[in-house]
């Protein structure tokens, strides 16, 4: 795969952190997809206490089988910028926050080590535990965004 340049940018340019949707994933080249290990989209599964998934070994979206419970998946999130802050083309790397980001239509992919592996939300009980909003992933995510940006 041809890689674009490494850029170093400010996290004031960044406005918010995320997961990747199914949608979002489609956009990218498969082989920017692969990790050691299969991670967590923030889309819906096939039930309420299942959501989707990106297959390391080959880049490939799951929509079942991927209980939120399991804490076996990755977290690779996707930074947000704000609008027209960068001269950023797609391709390129991304470094902020001590990791390398792989930049595509507006958004920022980890590429490197996933931040954590953790359950999408540990309370699979619940009617609405496939929802990102309310996932412990989302809570992580963004404290995480406040310290890095606090750094």
């Amino acid at each position: 795969m041809e890689q674009g340049t490494i850029k170093e940018i400010s996290p004031k340019e960044i406005k918010s952190i995320t997961l990747l949707s199914i949608e979002e994933v489609e956009k990218f080249p498969r082989e920017i997809l692969f990790s050691n290990r299969s991670w967590w989209l923030r889309s819906i599964g096939c039930n309420p206490i299942e959501a989707a998934i990106v297959f390391c070994d080959d880049g490939f979206v799951n929509i079942s089988s991927s209980g939120v419970y399991d804490d076996d998946y990755s977290v690779r999130p996707a930074l947000i910028f704000n609008p027209n802050s960068s001269n950023l083309g797609n391709g390129d790397i991304v470094e902020v926050f001590d990791r390398k980001w792989y930049y595509k239509d507006g958004m920022a992919l980890l590429v490197d080590e996933p931040l954590t592996y953790m359950a999408f939300r540990e309370d699979w009980r619940a009617d609405d535990a496939n929802d990102y909003e309310k996932s412990d992933i989302k809570k992580y995510l963004d404290n995480w965004f406040k310290k890095k940006k606090e750094e």
